[in-house]
């Protein structure tokens, strides 16, 4: 069975205990997104007054490896009597980029393109630290990824908002943030319980994690495969907020003639507040890019009932954290009544989990086909 461990602290990252006996509890982690985690308690729960006095920590392991390591964000009491339950919700501690502004002057931001856009995020992250702690180590990478375009924006963006400018085009890069472990010994060792990585790819083929229905390891329980035109485009436009054809900065746009002669037409406004050209450029060429043709998504959920091999006591189920992680690329082979449906190197874009109240878990992989 596999060994879980939530853990309360204090704004100090002090340790308080484990929280037991909760119920619906939920640790979602997906690439270039916050990480989130939910749980509910009874409100006679030992730990529940911490909780509610002092908006702490929540740590999670799944198997002894740190998964998250975030600030708890919400904390509501709810019903009363022996009914009564405190409901939690937690974040990674990037959730502080939504929270910290940057270009606080007229003119806004305008960054020099002699640099990659990556090491222009860690300049915003660090001058944004130097102001107030955000608990995220940007100082040992691995950081690297993005073009050297000029980037401009708005005034009075949000950290959040400017990561996803740079971030979001072919142009730019994938982040993620490691939980980091700061209590060591006794003693909390450092504020910093997250470390940021970029790289242009944040994925690596990881060729022994593999996951098969109807043949060889049968460690999926359950999968479905989706083809959805919904988001579809093959024609997109953006004008900066000063509207279409302001002085300076032209509408710009781009189509693929070969997903309109497929599907035909479908056009799509893409906003974005950045007001440097050859970036809006950039990111309308990446959504014709990333949508000119029907999205195909795979959700499935790892087996949690496979024994171990006899011999070296190994999982035949691939565990996030340890054979691959959030980025990475696994082997996908599902086969019907002998029928090969889907063979290929899969990159895995988000896993969640959910618990039960007695640490059952249910799995689910979010996959993307990259080959």
């Amino acid at each position: 069975m596999t060994e879980w461990s939530w853990q309360l602290t204090d704004s100090t990252f002090k340790p308080l205990g484990d929280i037991l006996n909760f119920r619906e509890a939920k640790l979602t982690l997906p690439l270039n997104k916050v990480n989130t985690a939910s749980f509910n308690i009874r409100l006679d729960n030992p730990l529940a007054v911490s909780m509610i006095s002092d908006l702490g920590y929540l740590k999670i392991y799944r198997n002894k490896v740190l998964l998250f390591y975030g600030p708890l964000i919400t904390v509501a009491e709810v019903g009363a009597g022996d009914n009564a339950t405190i409901q939690v919700n937690a974040s990674g501690p990037e959730w502080i980029f939504t929270q910290r502004l940057r270009g606080r002057q007229a003119s806004g931001i305008k960054t020099l393109g002699a640099n990659a856009r990556s090491a222009k995020f860690i300049e915003h992250l660090a001058s944004a630290n130097a102001e107030g702690e955000t608990h995220i180590d940007y100082t040992t990478g691995p950081i690297s990824g993005g073009s050297t375009a000029i980037y401009e924006s708005t005034p009075y963006r949000t950290l959040a908002e400017v990561l996803d400018d740079m971030s979001n085009t072919a142009e730019g890069f994938d982040w993620d943030i490691i939980p980091q472990e700061n209590y060591i010994n006794g003693l909390v060792v450092s504020q910093k319980i997250g470390r940021i990585i970029i790289a242009n790819e944040i994925n690596v083929e990881q060729a022994n994690a593999v996951f098969e229905w109807g043949v060889g390891r049968n460690n999926i329980a359950s999968f479905t495969r989706t083809v959805d035109r919904t988001t579809l485009a093959n024609r997109a436009y953006n004008f900066t907020a000063a509207g279409p054809e302001a002085a300076g900065a032209p509408t710009v746009s781009a189509e693929n003639a070969s997903s309109i002669s497929t599907y035909g037409l479908q056009e799509a406004l893409v906003t974005a507040n950045i007001l440097n050209t050859t970036l809006r450029q950039a990111l309308v060429n990446e959504n014709i890019e990333v949508r000119k043709n029907p999205r195909q998504t795979i959700v499935f959920q790892p087996s949690t009932n496979v024994a171990p091999n006899a011999l070296t006591g190994v999982s035949p189920v691939p565990s996030v954290g340890v054979d691959y992680k959030i980025g990475d690329s696994v082997r996908v082979r599902i086969v019907q009544k002998e029928v090969i449906h889907f063979d290929a190197m899969v990159r895995v874009w988000g896993a969640e989990y959910a618990l039960d109240e007695n640490f059952k878990e249910t799995q689910t992989l979010t996959l993307s086909n990259t080959s």
